[in-house]
């Protein structure tokens, strides 16, 4: 899809044609953010799921920031937008080829009876070789295929599509897993981040930057920097900790970006808003200050969510049996696409209509109820296999 899509959209001669284009690797997008992390999730070792999750994080957030530079280096030639486009069906080729090389998930194979190949994957991922292996190995393996093996007869017993329904909303651990990862996917896009992603550009413009999709290319770099960041204190600080550390500072971010708002003259917005335009310097004169104080505390709030609710939520599927994982995590990550929907097409207009200081309250306000949710609900899985969250969770 993501090959089609580019090829496509290259080659487009309308509006009508580029949007199509769009919904092509909106499709492709949908389905490998939500198959991604489980293939992970599934594959991982219990002490290095989380760090691995993240490592998808870092790269995608290394693609944001690839593409804000070749967007910008493009956006200075005639009819550059077309090869900017070709240039997505890249990593795309490389990700064809690369496929062959991936094992198959231990918990499909065992599912379709290749017991003795999921044997030899699990071996592979916790680096045991089968031939000289001790008699703790052998048994810490025959220990995880039994486990999985478990997680399979009772997906086994779900047959029908309806019945999987059944049994994610109509079981109390299923429901908490549910609740859990489909409301901290709907968090981590209404409280905002995406909005800045969007429209950072026109955010900066307003401020009268003189170069603002540069500038804006600072959001992509810190979320990057600090999705690193998250990569180490992840397993070191827990992953519920770190959502009760990082939250509130996204909060904080957000209010000194609406004191920012506020502190600059009306009628300058309103005429950057208007007319989209940006003046051929940077912010001067008593308005630079607050637009710079704008510019840092969005950095900051982009920094703590890149360090907590921008990884966090991804690690949906250990929540999940194997019976109804598929399920819930198309569910958690249709949360998270409708929720980045509703911003994408209510941020401008509650910019227009209440102004940047409100909307950005708003956010603020989004903040202090995500954490008081994640403060009630979330427990701390760091180190857990999946079969022990489950129980976790059941109880």
């Amino acid at each position: 899809m993501f090959g089609t899509r580019a090829v496509w959209q290259s080659w487009a001669q309308s509006v009508q044609g580029l949007v199509v284009g769009r919904f092509i690797v909106g499709l492709g997008v949908g389905a490998g953010s939500a198959v991604v992390p489980m293939y992970i999730t599934e594959l991982s070792p219990a002490h290095l799921r989380s760090r691995l999750n993240t490592l998808n994080t870092v790269f995608i957030t290394l693609g944001q920031i690839v593409a804000y530079l070749i967007g910008y280096w493009y956006s200075r030639t005639p009819f550059g937008w077309r090869p900017m486009f070709l240039l997505g069906g890249v990593p795309a080729a490389i990700q064809i080829g690369l496929l062959f090389f991936l094992p198959e998930s231990p918990r499909w194979l065992i599912r379709h009876g290749y017991v003795e190949q999921a044997t030899s994957v699990l071996a592979r991922v916790y680096g045991i070789n089968q031939e000289e292996s001790n008699a703790a190995d052998r048994r810490m393996l025959s220990h995880i295929v039994r486990s999985i093996e478990r997680g399979v007869r009772n997906e086994s017993e779900l047959a029908s599509t309806s019945a999987k329904w059944k049994n994610l909303f109509g079981k109390r651990s299923n429901r908490r897993a549910l609740l859990i990862s489909g409301g901290l996917q709907g968090f981590q896009q209404l409280c905002g981040f995406n909005a800045l992603m969007y429209f950072s550009s026109l955010i900066y413009a307003m401020l009268d930057f003189k170069n603002p999709t540069l500038t804006s290319l600072s959001v992509a770099a810190t979320n990057f920097t600090f999705t690193l960041v998250s990569l180490v204190l992840i397993p070191r600080v827990g992953k519920r900790r770190l959502l009760l550390y990082s939250v509130p500072m996204m909060a904080v971010g957000l209010l000194i970006a609406a004191y920012g708002f506020h502190n600059l003259p009306t009628q300058e917005i309103s005429t950057a808003q208007k007319e989209n335009s940006v003046n051929d310097a940077d912010p001067t004169g008593a308005s630079s200050i607050y637009a710079y104080v704008i510019l840092f505390s969005t950095t900051f709030y982009v920094a703590s969510y890149a360090s907590g609710i921008g990884n966090v939520p991804w690690q949906q599927a250990e929540f999940f049996p194997m019976s109804v994982r598929s399920l819930g995590t198309a569910i958690a990550t249709a949360c998270n696409w409708s929720s980045n929907f509703i911003i994408g097409e209510t941020f401008l207009g509650l910019m227009d209509k209440m102004g940047a200081v409100a909307t950005f309250v708003l956010f603020a306000a989004i903040c202090a109820a995500g954490w008081l949710g994640i403060y009630v609900i979330y427990p701390d899985t760091e180190g857990m296999n999946l079969e022990e969250i489950e129980a976790l969770l059941s109880r």
